[in-house]
């Protein structure tokens, strides 16, 4: 500020005087002039309204000093940023041949992720169920030259509680039962389908 700013910096020392109240002599003036003098006019209004706003207590030079430098980082801030914008809209948009490389990685990248994908798939072993023309019996056929690999998590939970499903629907397809029904009942075998291990055949013919 120069002299020709000392009637709007007074002007903003009173109304300091106006929010906080007291008054300020001459002497007080001409020191907060002093020590705010290399900042505009602008910036001590400016500093004056965040003083009204956010302190309790008439604030010293110090401290307006420090609103006065809050504001101008914000404004630097905002500047660098509208910068930022301004390039990215005027920068120029890629070329064909940087289009055509960006692909060509882009390809890459998804071929490399389909080859070991598959190659993953390929390693395990596979097991499929046939039903044959005669009694409806499956046969798990597997690669024995693929490598077994060990398989953790969900995924392999999954996997068994699938193949135990499996195996109990062929034993009650093979069996006429399941293994709940043998629980506390004894074992049957093929000739036995439908009756209890103590009531079979062979005791009927003791019986005679």
């Amino acid at each position: 500020m120069t002299d020709a700013d000392r009637p709007g910096f007074a002007v903003a020392m009173l109304r300091l005087t106006a929010v906080f109240g007291g008054q300020l002599d001459d002497i007080q003036v001409e020191e907060y002039f002093r020590a705010l003098h290399e900042y505009g006019e602008d910036e001590v209004q400016a500093a004056v309204s965040e003083a009204n706003k956010r302190l309790t207590f008439r604030p010293k030079p110090a401290e307006l000093i420090e609103f006065i430098q809050e504001r101008r980082q914000a404004v630097a801030r905002a500047a660098e940023r509208e910068r930022q914008a301004r390039r990215i809209l005027e920068a120029a948009p890629p070329t064909e041949a940087e289009l055509a490389a960006n692909k060509a990685m882009i390809r890459q990248l998804l071929d490399s992720l389909d080859k070991r994908f598959h190659g993953r798939r390929d390693a395990e072993p596979t097991e499929r169920g046939d039903n044959d023309s005669r009694g409806g019996s499956r046969a798990i056929q597997q690669d024995e030259t693929a490598p077994i690999r060990p398989v953790n998590g969900p995924a392999a939970a999954e996997r068994l509680e699938e193949a135990r499903r499996q195996a109990l629907g062929r034993f009650a397809e093979h069996w006429g039962v399941t293994p709940e029904d043998l629980r506390g009942h004894g074992k049957r075998g093929p000739g036995d389908r439908g009756a209890p291990h103590g009531d079979g055949p062979g005791r009927r013919r003791e019986e005679r």
